[in-house]
């Protein structure tokens, strides 16, 4: 039973569409406590990465068995756990540290996590990219469409 399980979901592809629905969908439901003109930002945010998972998981896919998919004969645990868990403690923290804060945290670690390497480098990479994303996301929200994000005690 366990071998079919993972042979199942052999192309993480696949599993990573669904872990990304699993996570986007707790973010809906916290977003459905915001007010109006709060809930905007989230929802949007939300409906994109769940549209983009859904073209994930319905994309057709050619399989092809390279070297390194035969090594791996389990999905990565530590990749899949850390979304988990991180996306869990950024729902928690949020309200109470504020929303830039937060996903710059949020968005470093998971694009350092979902990586390959896990160097010091490999997280300021992640860092510095992080920083640009947010900046974007507080110019379009805040500056431009005047749309507020969740606050916190820290912004």
């Amino acid at each position: 039973m366990k071998r079919n399980i993972i042979e199942h979901f052999k192309n993480m592809d696949t599993l990573l569409a669904i872990v990304i629905l699993l996570v986007v969908s707790l973010f809906i439901v916290q977003s459905l406590e915001f007010n109006y003109p709060s809930n905007v930002f989230p929802l949007t945010l939300e409906a994109l990465i769940a549209l983009f998972a859904l073209i994930i998981l319905l994309k057709p896919r050619k399989i092809k068995i390279t070297s390194e998919d035969e090594n791996q004969d389990t999905p990565n645990w530590f990749k899949i756990g850390g979304m988990f868990f991180g996306s869990v403690i950024y729902l928690i923290i949020m309200p109470l540290v504020g929303f830039y804060i937060t996903s710059f945290i949020f968005i470093s670690f998971t694009a350092w996590i979902i990586g390959k390497n896990y160097s010091i480098k490999a997280l300021g990479i992640s860092s510095a990219v992080s920083l640009m994303v947010i900046l974007l996301i507080f110019a379009i929200f805040y500056i431009f469409v005047q749309v507020p994000t969740p606050s916190g005690i820290l912004l």
